[in-house]
């Protein structure tokens, strides 16, 4: 899901459809927009693996996450040990269609020079 729809250009969808068409794909982009590639079943399991992590944790969220999946995103940053940002654009797909913002955030998490180029 992108915040601006005229970002997913014919050449971008093109090279997505490649990943789905590829020899022994499995269709895991459908099966995961409709669930089925979730190994959790409730969100306490999903927490839960939380305390079998010993580094700490970044979650990146965009401004405009769709609701449902924004409840699920802010029970896993209001756990110990999880470090989160909001971007101040984005929906799910963010980290594609603002991709310079996010590995900003990355590289301030890892402690990494920022501007590398």
């Amino acid at each position: 899901m992108y915040e601006d729809p005229r970002w997913l250009t014919e050449s971008r969808l093109a090279g997505k459809l490649c990943v789905i068409i590829a020899p022994g794909a499995r269709h895991s982009s459908f099966r995961f927009v409709t669930g089925a590639l979730d190994p959790f079943t409730d969100r306490g399991a999903f927490l839960d693996t939380l305390n079998h992590i010993d580094n700490q944790v970044l979650v990146i969220t965009g401004r405009y996450t769709p609701e449902k999946s924004r409840q699920e995103m802010d029970a896993l940053c209001a756990q110990p040990g999880v470090d989160s940002v909001e971007l101040p654009c984005g929906k799910l797909s963010f980290y594609e269609e603002f991709s310079g913002d996010t590995a900003r955030l990355i590289r301030q998490f890892l402690h990494l020079p920022v501007n590398r180029k």
